[in-house]
């Protein structure tokens, strides 16, 4: 591992802690980051684990007869850009180590270029309940990343998983330093006059409105249609 990938870890380490403490499950936090970082759900869920390379593949070992190697946890990491691609049942075995569905550790890209066999486990393996912070609200499906095309309902959902992380860390704190508390980690802090309230006495943005910006994913309307992109 790099030395800027190691100082990633850290923080996503230290970042996952604080969060963990508040609260949160490991697909909240997998949401969170895929915020940030712009890499594979398999890794996603490492870093809200705030496990090595090394740490997992013994983990992995321990629980599977197939020794896997660090250098092939990489390219499992790295599909589809690079690498290699995970065979369904090591996405299974990997849903037992993160605690949560395998659905959530592969894009919908590489879910669909599975064989309805291997689409099939993939979606029959769920440990999120070995989770002691997880709701399961929801269906599985992996973490957005950066720039993703969603559905209105995928949209609806991420923004459902932030809110729930902020209705968890807000349970001491005011709702707008929360707010800004939150935009900051994601490196994306919006200055304090967006967070507080007007002179005119109204509250600042939504809740919801004001994660669906962070997010980069634009709100979707009551009647569950998303706006088109201009």
């Amino acid at each position: 591992m790099s030395g800027e990938g190691y100082r990633t870890l850290l923080e996503c380490r230290r970042r996952s802690g604080i969060l963990r403490e508040q609260g949160l499950s490991f697909d909240q936090i997998a949401a969170v980051f895929a915020l940030d970082h712009p890499v594979s759900p398999l890794r996603l869920y490492r870093f809200a684990h705030g496990r090595t390379a090394g740490d997992v593949v013994d983990a992995y070992n321990a629980a599977d007869m197939a020794a896997l190697r660090r250098a092939r946890l990489y390219d499992y990491e790295a599909w589809p850009e690079a690498g290699r691609r995970p065979p369904a049942r090591a996405v299974g075995v990997f849903a037992r180590i993160y605690r949560t569905a395998a659905r959530n550790l592969v894009s919908s890209e590489v879910y669909a270029s599975y064989r309805p066999p291997d689409r099939a486990i993939i979606d029959r393996v769920d440990h999120r309940r070995t989770d002691p912070h997880q709701t399961l609200t929801g269906e599985p499906g992996a973490a957005p990343r950066r720039g993703e095309e969603m559905s209105a309902d995928r949209a609806s959902q991420v923004c459902a998983d932030l809110l729930s992380a902020v209705d968890a860390v807000a349970a001491g704190m005011r709702h707008g330093e929360t707010l800004l508390e939150l935009a900051q980690m994601l490196g994306t802090a919006p200055g304090r006059g967006q967070l507080a309230p007007g002179r005119d006495g109204k509250e600042g943005r939504d809740l919801d409105q004001v994660l669906c910006a962070l997010a980069a994913i634009p709100p979707v309307p009551r009647g569950g249609r998303r706006e088109s992109r201009r």
